[in-house]
């Protein structure tokens, strides 16, 4: 994933237009996704709009100087969603909070991105 492109928007199509291009189901074989101490995953970050990406396979996230983060690339939820079989790695007792929020029966995918691990059709393993 071409994430240190000086044109992050235009790098996003590209390597969506790749994808599209390798993956006709939609998803991966096999994804292992990790979840943040705020809930995210990928990186689709709480309270961004990314998390509501229903149409895109691949967004530019903006930098953040204030969460000390750089821009980058992510899939979004329709790829995740449409992989094969999703592996969650979770480690620590920080991950404990975010990973009951993922799986508790309320709360939104705004607040807590990682919930969206929920929709994977084919097989997720925490």
């Amino acid at each position: 994933m071409p994430g240190e492109a000086k044109d992050l928007e235009g790098a996003a199509r590209d390597y969506e237009k790749l994808l599209r291009s390798l993956l006709p189901r939609g998803g991966f074989d096999v994804a292992v996704m990790g979840v943040g101490d705020d809930g995210h995953t990928a990186s689709l970050f709480p309270g961004e709009s990314g998390v509501h990406e229903a149409e895109r396979w691949v967004i530019s996230v903006p930098a953040d100087p204030a969460k000390k983060r750089e821009g980058r690339l992510t899939v979004t939820t329709p790829v995740i969603e449409a992989s094969a079989a999703v592996f969650v790695l979770a480690v620590g007792a920080a991950k404990q909070a975010p990973l009951e929020r993922a799986w508790s029966a309320s709360g939104t995918v705004s607040e807590t991105p990682a919930r969206l691990l929920r929709g994977v059709r084919g097989r997720s393993r925490g």
